[in-house]
């Protein structure tokens, strides 16, 4: 097919479409669950060869590098185009994965951790920004909701059967397959994605690597104080005080730096484009929410309640719910004759279903209550976020512009990063200053609190959407 076809007719067949979207889908299928993948077996790995002392240092280093990487990655995607940039992350990320499954000192794992955590953070957002170079704008949200079904099959499979291989076998075994699912997913792309320019292909002179370093110098030094304040150092030591001044300076340079300077890291005029403010605030208020179940619901359930590792992890099975509901919420807003409207109803309804959901978190972590009272709040709150996070990214890949569209699905991903690190040190600050079931009611005070400014912002300031 001709690259000139490009973005497809709306009238080309559906089969011709899935062909087009089938390394889309392989790739998102992957990338998440190679991660996730990553992250599970990270501790047994380090055990494994001796290093488990080091287990904070190479994990702050690969969360740091994947953030760093996000927004990077999404101009290099705008500059050099989705499918180089996916071609070279995945290959970057088999290397350091291979590095990761072998290696038996502390620099050689070092170096696999920085390969993989920089290759997730540039391909990670790619894969939203990959259909709506492709797609019709009407087709945008179903295909994203596709994507987002697929991407949260590969999240209980992948993982899954890595972990599995990690039993049987040994952790550096269940890493080194990976390279399997990494090579699939580089050869999908390589083979069956086209290659799409933007107006800013090919523009390697005019890259702006001083906003790329002023960004590092930023990111680098704020990820590393939130995730390790608190913990290796205190709040007002030292080493807090000089990377928030670092990170605040840079910072500071770096917002002076891109208003003025020509192709810059960020194209401040994106925040121009309709509706994407108001995205970048949804996703950040939806994020206290995702922090707490991710890291204190289920300890609490364990330590304060009772329950057992084997029932709260048949709790996982609440990651069906966005398998199910992403297809059919993204086939209904493309198939929709009043897109505005829709969109704005699957987000406020979702924002709905998500206050419900975290108040009965409320009322299920008081002692003597049922575990399945849990796991519906749980289901509930998956099946509200399915209602926003399809919608979110459906939203920003339809109205931003080619040249501007991998940086702005990047920026999404890193500014959720940013405000889940953030409520991780409040939850934090929390948890050590009182008894974890004081700790646990502000904890979700205050993620109910986000819930509501986030559905203010989602009834007063969405309307009038560039998605076509």
């Amino acid at each position: 097919m001709n690259k000139k076809e490009y973005p497809l007719s709306a009238s080309v067949s559906l089969w011709q479409k899935i062909l087009v979207f089938l390394p889309v889908g392989v790739l998102t299928l992957s990338t998440l669950a190679m991660n996730t993948s990553l992250k599970n077996l990270m501790s047994p790995r380090v055990e494994e060869i001796g290093l488990g002392t080091f287990y904070a240092i190479l994990s702050t280093v690969l969360g740091v590098c994947s953030t760093i990487a996000g927004p990077i990655g999404g101009k290099i995607s705008d500059t050099i185009g989705r499918k180089k940039t996916a071609i070279i992350g995945t290959g970057i990320f088999a290397l350091g994965s291979l590095m990761v499954g072998t290696g038996t000192t502390l620099t050689f794992l070092m170096i696999g951790f920085i390969l993989t955590g920089l290759a997730f953070g540039m391909v990670n957002p790619l894969s939203s920004s990959m259909i709506a170079d492709v797609m019709d704008k009407g087709d945008v949200p179903a295909f994203i909701g596709y994507a987002q079904g697929l991407m949260s099959l590969g999240s209980i499979l992948i993982p899954f059967l890595t972990g599995w291989l990690a039993e049987k076998f040994t952790p550096g075994v269940g890493i080194r397959s990976l390279l399997v699912f990494a090579v699939i997913s580089l050869l999908a792309v390589f083979l069956l994605y086209p290659d799409i320019k933007t107006e800013s292909s090919g523009k390697y002179e005019k890259f702006d690597w001083v906003g790329l370093a002023l960004m590092a110098l930023c990111i680098g030094p704020l990820s590393i104080a939130l995730t390790l304040a608190g913990k290796s150092f205190g709040w007002f030591s030292a080493w807090s005080f000089l990377l928030f001044g670092i990170a605040i300076l840079c910072g500071v340079l770096f917002v002076r730096h891109i208003r003025k300077a020509e192709n810059a890291l960020i194209d401040v005029s994106m925040f121009q484009v309709k509706g994407f403010p108001q995205a970048i605030l949804l996703g950040l208020f939806s994020m206290p929410t995702v922090t707490l179940i991710g890291g204190y619901l289920i300890r609490y359930a364990q330590m304060e309640l009772g329950f057992s590792a084997a029932v709260t992890g048949a709790w996982s099975a609440r990651r069906i719910v966005p398998i199910i509901l992403s297809p059919v919420i993204g086939t209904w807003l493309a198939k929709s004759a009043n897109k505005n409207k829709s969109y704005k109803f699957a987000l406020v309804f979702g924002g709905i279903v998500n206050i419900v959901a975290v108040a009965l978190i409320l009322f299920s972590v008081r002692p003597g209550a049922p575990s399945g009272l849990i796991f519906a709040s749980l289901c509930l709150f998956q099946g509200g976020a399915a209602f926003e996070n399809s919608p979110l990214k459906a939203l920003i890949a339809s109205s931003m512009p080619a040249n501007m569209r991998g940086s702005g699905l990047a920026i999404q991903e890193y500014s959720n990063s940013c405000m889940s690190s953030l409520y991780g040190a409040v939850c934090g600050l929390i948890y050590n200053s009182m008894a974890f079931p004081q700790a646990i009611t502000v904890m979700i005070a205050i993620a109910l609190g986000s819930l509501v400014i986030r559905e203010i912002i989602a009834i007063t300031k969405i309307h009038d959407l560039n998605v076509g």
